[in-house]
């Protein structure tokens, strides 16, 4: 199960914002990071971008 965030201009280059946004919670942003193979966080995202990741109902278990 797989959502997708549109990067605004508030959250480019935040994927602490984004992971806010869709888990809840900004120490989260390693899964977004990991998810989308991103091996460069200095600009990403970028506004406009469209970010696929795995919907909480996926995550949050796993990690409790």
């Amino acid at each position: 199960m797989i959502g997708v965030y549109q990067v605004t201009s508030e959250t480019e280059g935040r994927p602490d914002l984004i992971a806010n946004a869709v888990y809840g919670n900004p120490q989260l942003d390693w899964i977004l990071i990991a998810f989308s193979n991103v091996y460069d966080t200095l600009n990403w995202p970028r506004a406009g971008d469209f970010i696929e990741y795995p919907l909480d109902v996926v995550v949050l278990p796993q990690l409790i």
